[in-house]
């Protein structure tokens, strides 16, 4: 059900388990990780600053792409 790599998309919200995402804490620098219930981190591929830079779900490595300012 949850694939390393996958796509994140936009979606209407089923309730499903796939959509389901959580910040759980802010880091240091302000800067906040997001979480899915697979325990997968949301973050840009390659951690590229390219626009339209694909954003996937992928384990976290402590990777700069998977760090977000909300």
């Amino acid at each position: 059900m949850f694939e390393l790599g996958a796509r994140a998309q936009q979606w209407d919200c089923l309730n499903q388990p796939g959509s389901l995402w959580e910040v759980p804490w802010p880091s240091a620098d302000g800067t906040r990780l997001i979480r899915n219930h697979s325990y997968y981190y949301l973050e840009v591929e390659n951690s590229s600053s390219s626009n339209g830079a694909r954003v996937q779900q992928w384990e976290w490595l402590n990777q700069p792409g998977a760090r977000w300012r909300l």
